[in-house]
């Protein structure tokens, strides 16, 4: 029996309609593909030069190594620098002794303080208008932000260089940190570990550095960097005065720059993801 022409009537107006479900399934399943696929952990060999670290992670701004001040690094592009410490009870935490007494009201050294007494202190900013924050575990650090930034760890001896390498190990973070010192068997264990490595004050020839298997080197700003460059180090510079100097200093050779203030040196690049 033919279809009347009513039916195919009603079969030619649905047809459109059902076309467009589709795309906007195939559509929806696209954003929850996107939304629900893992985002794979920043690592130094993604960076992009310039490259701009925050001394004790923005220490002209917050609340230094607080969890505050990482998060913020993070959030805006910046790399958090964050001095490894080690209490009286054997925890690794992002610390000095300076920062204990002027920021947190401990007299007392990191080593002779548990950590229970240092994380339930707070960290106070460098202005009267800030909020305090509170202090970081090396633990924490990773745990919380190690995908979304590349740490720079400075470390003053070899075991903290070991245990922060166990932790770093243990969160499969080896490619996302860099440990910077001036302590050679700190940059050995980096080089065993395969580890960036910075020396933050080199000391002898830009190829016995490399020799001794460093990545990259801390100057002045206004050190040749050409030296190092041409030995395979990258070289990052500390006095760096504002965005036209760094912008200046990249074309020079330099691979990056400290600050206490990013912003002063870098326009931020806010992530959102």
């Amino acid at each position: 029996m033919p279809s009347s022409p009513e039916s195919n009537s009603e079969r030619r107006t649905l047809a459109p309609l059902i076309a467009g479900a589709i795309v906007v399934v195939a559509v929806l399943a696209v954003v929850i593909f996107n939304w629900l696929k893992p985002v794979p952990p920043l690592t130094v060999d993604m960076l992009k030069t310039p490259v701009v670290a925050g001394y004790a992670a923005g220490e002209d701004l917050y609340p230094p190594t607080s969890e505050f001040a990482v998060e913020e690094m993070a959030k805006f592009g910046y790399l958090p620098e964050l001095p490894v410490a080690r209490t009286s009870d054997g925890v690794l935490v992002a610390a000095t002794d300076s920062l204990l007494s002027e920021r947190m009201g401990i007299e007392k050294p990191i080593s002779e303080v548990t950590s229970e007494e240092f994380l339930n202190a707070q960290i106070t900013p460098p202005g009267e208008n800030g909020k305090p924050s509170s202090p970081l575990t090396i633990e924490k650090a990773l745990t919380e932000y190690g995908k979304a930034t590349v740490f720079v760890f400075t470390l003053e001896a070899e075991n903290d260089a070991r245990d922060v390498t166990e932790l770093v190990k243990k969160h499969s973070q080896i490619e996302s940190v860099i440990f910077r010192s001036e302590n050679s068997d700190v940059l050995k264990v980096a080089q065993d570990e395969n580890i960036a490595s910075l020396v933050s004050k080199p000391q002898g020839s830009p190829e016995e550095l490399k020799q001794t298997g460093a990545d990259m080197v801390e100057i002045d700003a206004d050190t040749d960097p050409q030296p190092y460059v041409e030995a395979g180090l990258k070289v990052w510079a500390h006095g760096v005065n504002d965005p036209n100097h760094l912008s200046e200093l990249a074309t020079q050779g330099f691979y990056g720059a400290f600050s206490g203030n990013p912003f002063s040196i870098q326009p931020s690049s806010v992530k959102t993801d």
